[in-house]
């Protein structure tokens, strides 16, 4: 059994994909939307990653 890098243990404990940050949030994928378009969501993008803060 490995041992999971604690880099992205931090990682996880930090940010939240977009399906994660749907469910936490229980809205609809409009709805999520329309909160980063307002500003009220801040995306991290890097590469092909979209990530919010937790």
């Amino acid at each position: 059994m490995s041992e999971k890098d604690p880099r992205v243990e931090h990682l996880d404990t930090v940010f939240l994909s977009t399906s994660e940050a749907l469910a936490c949030l229980q809205i609809s994928k409009q709805g999520f939307y329309s909160l980063i378009q307002r500003g009220k969501i801040t995306r991290i993008k890097k590469g092909s990653a979209v990530l919010f803060f937790s």
